[in-house]
């Protein structure tokens, strides 16, 4: 989809100012402003116009895309479902038009106003190019909301809803300043301008500004928390450096000899309305290097919470949080040929919504959990491929049986030959 795409928003730019400018270019402003109407009804009128070119050209393409349907013969069509893709796109376009409107109002120059929202397009280009990416600062850009028939919009709705209602405020508040600045009659400095501004800054113009920036304050602190607090936010660039140091941190252990994973037993309940799971494992692990082990390497899916670790007594030497790679130092070395119990609780829960649509492992209707997005390894990761899993935890998944109840989906499994490791 490229509703995102700046070549797909300079109709509404290039529009928005022909609107703005109108009277003035055919030289009769003087008139129509004279006429014994609010000051805001210009304004107003203008923003319904470009509003419904935008649902309108929204519209012609659904047309056209059920007929085309039709033509290849699908016959299943949803216009509940167009309708809605039309209303979360055209907000898109219209938060666009309100700020080609309001650079229009402010400049009280077409083609100053032209290339306001000119450099608006650039900025935004360059700050995807420089990882700024948190759509907290990339004005009228609410996540993408994937569908699927058997999840419907799912959460994701919840983050577009939120973000959207975010730049709407930002947006009202937009049109309240050009509504102030709406130029009418003779007056053209920004000295007079604003004075004029000033006088019809009344009560119900003061509270409609204040309610709107409260509001859009308000709910950037609650899209902060969930997509800061609650949840995991790395910048494209920091997650690049993160992927490199992991690289040159542990490269050298790529040849430390690890035990071996010989038995796997799991329960892993599910609870899919909460977007929760809930998983206890228990390994066997051998040493089968012919020399005794001193140190086990151990690393925990950053989205996972480790619940509790349990193996033979052990001094912590590093932990690492953000790599989720933590090496234990064994009080009494394991010998060649000996086994050792390795037994760990953690859960997966994802709370609030995200800056980006990411989160599918766990949905109310359509969960897809495999041994990729739980795993837990007692042996070294290839340092040139950190998202590696055993052949344990893959022959885990392959074999997981699944029985449903009232209130989780529960999965349990015994691997009773030995696995080697991959």
């Amino acid at each position: 989809m490229l509703v995102g795409c700046p070549l797909r928003k300079s109709p509404c730019r290039c529009y928005a100012g022909e609107l703005v400018w109108r009277e003035r270019s055919a030289r009769i402003s003087e008139v129509t402003d004279a006429f014994p109407m609010p000051d805001w009804i210009p304004l107003l009128s203008k923003l319904i116009a470009i509003a419904s070119v935008i649902v309108l050209f929204q519209l012609a393409g659904c047309v056209e895309c059920s007929i085309y349907q039709l033509m290849r013969g699908y016959h299943r069509i949803e216009p509940g479902l167009y309708l809605s893709n039309l209303a979360m796109s055209s907000l898109q376009f219209l938060l666009i038009a309100v700020l080609a409107l309001f650079l229009q109002v402010l400049a009280n120059n077409k083609f100053l106003g032209y290339l306001l929202i000119v450099i608006f397009f650039v900025s935004s280009i360059a700050l995807s190019v420089l990882h700024f990416d948190h759509n907290l600062y990339n004005f009228g850009s609410p996540p993408a909301v994937p569908y699927s028939d058997m999840n419907g919009y799912g959460h994701f709705l919840a983050a577009w809803s939120w973000f959207s209602a975010y730049w709407a405020c930002l947006a009202t508040a937009m049109i309240v300043v050009a509504a102030l600045y709406w130029p009418r009659g003779t007056v053209q400095g920004w000295k007079d301008r604003t004075r004029v501004a000033g006088q019809r800054f009344g009560t119900p113009t003061r509270a409609v500004l204040a309610v709107s920036l409260l509001a859009f304050a308000g709910s950037g602190g609650w899209i902060f928390y969930n997509t800061n607090v609650i949840n995991r936010y790395v910048p494209g660039d920091v997650a690049m450096k993160q992927q490199a140091d992991y690289e040159k941190r542990y490269r050298k252990y790529l040849e430390l000899p690890q035990p071996k994973i010989t038995d796997v037993r799991a329960d892993v309940d599910f609870y899919p309305h909460e977007r929760k799971v809930d998983v206890r494992g228990h390994y066997t692990i051998a040493n089968k290097t012919g020399k005794p082990i001193t140190e086990l390497h151990v690393q925990i899916p950053a989205e996972m919470q480790l619940g509790s670790l349990k193996f033979a007594p052990h001094d912590v030497i590093s932990a690492d949080p953000v790599h989720g790679y933590t090496i234990y130092r064994l009080k009494q070395p394991m010998a060649p040929g000996a086994t050792m119990d390795f037994d760990f609780t953690l859960q997966f829960w994802s709370r609030g919504f995200r800056n980006s649509p990411d989160d599918t492992h766990v949905v109310d209707n359509g969960t897809f959990f495999n041994n990729q997005a739980s795993r837990t390894s007692a042996t070294t990761r290839r340092a040139s491929s950190p998202t590696a899993t055993t052949a344990a935890s893959t022959a885990l998944a392959r074999r997981t049986a699944c029985r449903r109840s009232a209130m989780c989906r529960r999965i349990s499994s015994a691997c009773s030959n030995a696995i080697p490791t991959g």
